[in-house]
């Protein structure tokens, strides 16, 4: 998936990268640190 919107700042990022979260779904993120805090705080709701 090429570009898209950075799920954790929200920003438009045309070369936003997929991560895959722990169940193997990709999501865009604009960067390694948004992506760290984004499951960071996935983590903190703690929904499991």
């Amino acid at each position: 998936m090429k570009g898209g919107r950075c799920l954790a700042c929200g920003a438009y990022a045309p070369d936003a990268k997929s991560w895959y979260d722990e169940y193997g779904y990709a999501v865009n993120f604009c960067s390694q640190k948004c992506a760290e805090a984004k499951v960071q705080s996935w983590d903190e709701e703690g929904d499991n």
